[in-house]
């Protein structure tokens, strides 16, 4: 049996980090796309001098806000998570990189509900990868932050995995090598296959060459 995803379906992108999102490159090769962004309060200001349209900022200090903004979103076919670890002057990399983590399992608790209610949800989560500007020329030390937050970023794909698996839920760790995540998004938006291949989960799969 063949499938290929309903271009009406609703694909979420949630993008975890403080560098800007380009949400209009997106849009343009996925129609239905919504953005969010986690972010602080305090970085708000930041983000809206971007302008981009359909971004909601909600402070990861508020669970339910963001629990109410997917089951606001629903029903909606795919998920994608994309965390960004930028080096920023005047930020303490190990500080950074922690905040990261943990604003990513803030996102997957305040979104469990929302996956469960409406069952069959792909989600894909997004490791670290070079391809932010600030990550071009990096220092040893983000290549192994890099390399520790894509290991804490494996693990908590995985137990989601294994805890939204009941639900029809499928969670995969995506790991880019020369790839942008805008290309991949369209990538697997674009994957076709026998049905058993959609319900592959818990594991990490390799976008690129």
């Amino acid at each position: 049996m063949r499938h290929q995803r309903d271009m009406d379906e609703t694909v979420v992108l949630a993008h975890i980090g403080d560098y800007p999102l380009d949400e209009k490159i997106l849009s343009g090769s996925v129609p239905g796309v919504k953005c969010m962004h986690l972010v602080d309060s305090d970085q708000n200001g930041a983000y809206n001098s971007v302008n981009n349209e359909n971004i909601v900022f909600i402070d990861t200090i508020d669970v339910p806000d963001v629990e109410q903004f997917l089951l606001d979103l629903m029903p909606f076919s795919t998920l994608f998570i994309h965390p960004v670890l930028s080096n920023r002057n005047g930020t303490d990399a190990e500080e950074q990189a922690a905040g990261l983590l943990n604003r990513l399992f803030f996102f997957l608790k305040a979104s469990y509900m929302p996956l469960i209610r409406q069952r069959g949800c792909k989600v894909w989560i997004f490791g670290i990868d070079y391809m932010d500007p600030d990550l071009c020329q990096i220092s040893s030390q983000f290549v192994i932050l890099r390399q520790a937050s894509n290991a804490g970023i494996k693990a908590m794909s995985r137990v989601a995995a294994l805890e939204l698996a009941k639900k029809k839920v499928t969670v995969n760790f995506l790991e880019l090598t020369d790839s942008h995540f805008y290309s991949a998004i369209t990538s697997i938006l674009g994957w076709t296959g026998n049905e058993s291949s959609l319900y592959i989960t818990a594991q990490d799969i390799l976008i690129g060459e």
